[in-house]
């Protein structure tokens, strides 16, 4: 039997093709993975750039599509009769509804969003599978019996890092890039000041407003570092009652929102406001896609001492832009990373000493007009009306049952809903987008730094 995978996830690429299921693997990808996939014990990789599959391949019995409809016809045609094409981004179908029991309403709208794909399947003796991804502990369970039997283990580096060369262990990592799994060991002395940090550890309040993840990253990467006791509040929530979240004096929070045209959303400003904070402290992020961040720090302090904060640090970081995400990309990386924790290191100092003093934040009073970005993404044809976006959409701006409908004044082009779609189904116009960037570009180019007060 032939398995072909089109082309394999970073995270499926190893494990994936390792579990002995007595299949002949095939895998499509880049020239950069084709040796360690064969050395996972892949039988054949076609390197996409120089061959194409579909004159190539042919009596394949199970498809593993991570591409979605755009190349569902040559996928099918490569299948044998009676062969299974398995998608994790084309879309749901009947089949699907019927395995997994989700009602009438989405049983019919399933029905038509697949029935192209089931009936070009179909007329060809074939299947055609929509699998969704999720967190499931009974199949983890059944994956984890396979490990350990076949005795799978994941690579391990054979170095030894000590708290004092984590620089040489991030830079490794670097090195090696993200295709590869790498675990380090770290000495016993490194194990005993763990346990001493975790006995020392706070409780730690991780408060952030983050539509797309970007601004998540970096309150992780701090909040890390500074606690292991981490109580995570999502500002983007709209459904939650942020006037029953009462901190202590004691407590300390890492409140973390983008910047938004030099301005802190105003959806994070209200929900923050209806905190009753006590006299807890307050180190503040806001995040950026190096252009600038204005007056977003002095305005997330004023928020935060209306709402009975006692602000102790800022930090200006940054990732990736949500609009125009060729800008900062990959960002928070490696050298965000290692800073961010060494603003942690200080900010504890300063928690440990009991400093309450001042900060003086970059920013204007009154702060700046706020503009927005006003670019509301819509719906393509691959929309399946599923309601994620409505559902996720943290102001309530796109209407439950037609997502082409929004209500422009309450969004706020977070693109949350563009970052969410499993089907890469909501789009910003093309000709905004273009204006943007070239807007952007020159502010953007040359890479900004991380930056903390105290």
């Amino acid at each position: 039997m032939s398995r072909w995978i089109n082309p394999p996830s970073r995270s499926c690429r190893r494990d994936m093709i390792l579990l002995p299921l007595r299949l002949q693997v095939i895998v499509t990808g880049n020239d950069r993975a084709k040796e360690s996939i064969l050395a996972a014990g892949a039988d054949q990789y076609l390197d996409y750039r120089k061959e194409h599959y579909w004159e190539v391949l042919s009596g394949v019995d199970y498809i593993i599509d991570t591409l979605g409809a755009g190349e569902f016809q040559r996928e099918l045609s490569v299948l044998k009769p009676g062969g299974r094409l398995l998608s994790l981004r084309t879309g749901p179908n009947k089949r699907f509804e019927a395995e997994h029991h989700l009602g009438l309403a989405k049983r019919a709208l399933f029905t038509i969003a697949g029935a192209k794909y089931d009936r070009a399947a179909k007329k060809q003796n074939k299947e055609y599978h929509f699998i969704f991804v999720r967190s499931d502990g009974a199949q983890l369970r059944e994956i984890t019996k396979i490990v350990e039997q076949h005795h799978i283990v994941p690579r391990i580096d054979p170095r030894v890092f000590t708290l004092e060369t984590a620089q040489d262990a991030l830079a490794l990592v670097k090195k090696v890039g993200s295709t590869e799994r790498y675990s380090f060991r770290w000495t016993k002395k490194d194990k005993n000041d763990k346990q001493e940090r975790r006995q020392r550890s706070m409780k730690l309040y991780e408060i952030s407003f983050s539509p797309t993840g970007g601004t998540k990253k970096v309150a992780d990467c701090l909040a890390e570092a500074l606690s292991e006791d981490i109580h995570p509040i999502d500002l983007t929530e709209m459904r939650e009652d942020f006037r029953a979240l009462s901190l202590k004096e004691t407590d300390t929070a890492v409140i973390a929102v983008p910047s938004y045209g030099g301005r802190v959303p105003a959806p994070a400003v209200e929900r923050l406001s209806q905190m009753k904070a006590n006299g807890a402290k307050a180190i503040l992020v806001c995040v950026y896609g190096n252009r600038a961040y204005e007056d977003t720090l002095v305005e997330l302090q004023d928020t935060a001492k209306q709402a009975g904060f006692r602000v102790i640090a800022g930090v200006a970081a940054v990732a990736e832009h949500s609009i125009v995400r060729q800008f900062a990309a990959g960002r928070p990386d490696e050298q965000d990373k290692a800073q961010l924790c060494q603003f942690a290191q200080e900010i504890h100092k300063k928690l440990e000493h009991g400093d309450g003093s001042e900060l003086q934040i970059p920013g204007h009073r009154p702060y700046h007009k706020s503009g927005g970005a006003g670019m509301v993404p819509k719906p393509t044809k691959a929309c399946v009306k599923c309601g994620l976006c409505a559902e996720k959409c943290p102001v309530q701006a796109i209407d439950r049952v037609d997502p082409a409908k929004v209500d422009k004044k309450a969004c706020i082009s977070c693109m949350r809903c563009v970052s969410i779609c499993p089907h890469e189904a909501r789009k910003v116009s093309g000709v905004m987008l273009a204006a943007a960037h070239t807007m952007l570009q020159k502010a953007c180019v040359q890479r900004k730094n991380c930056e903390c007060f105290l």
